[in-house]
């Protein structure tokens, strides 16, 4: 049985527990097969952000992606860059894609 579930990445890209390289793994799979996902990497931040913010902005957005597939089960949710983060929303290949 394959994975179908959509997926919510976060990751600080100079996160010193889980190596870059292995998010990206990731999303390539989840590419390959068809599987929805949302990313959101913080530039120059590590493993368990340092900033109020990004922590405010990163449960929001996850309270929107389990309000939205868990009790809503419709689309994906609309995305806003706040505090210097990048985050983008995919869909699989074949479905339009929105890049943020």
């Amino acid at each position: 049985m394959a994975w179908k579930s959509p997926v919510l990445l976060i990751q600080g890209d100079d996160d010193r527990n889980v190596a870059f390289q292995q998010m990206t793994g990731l999303v390539q799979l989840l590419r390959q097969r068809d599987v929805y996902y949302e990313l959101i990497v913080f530039p120059d931040d590590v493993h368990e952000s340092l900033l109020h913010s990004r922590w405010i902005y990163t449960l929001g957005r996850m309270e929107t992606f389990l309000h939205r597939f868990l009790w809503e089960k419709q689309g994906a949710p609309e995305i806003s860059l706040v505090d210097g983060g990048t985050a983008a929303r995919f869909a699989a290949p074949s479905q339009p894609a929105d890049n943020f």
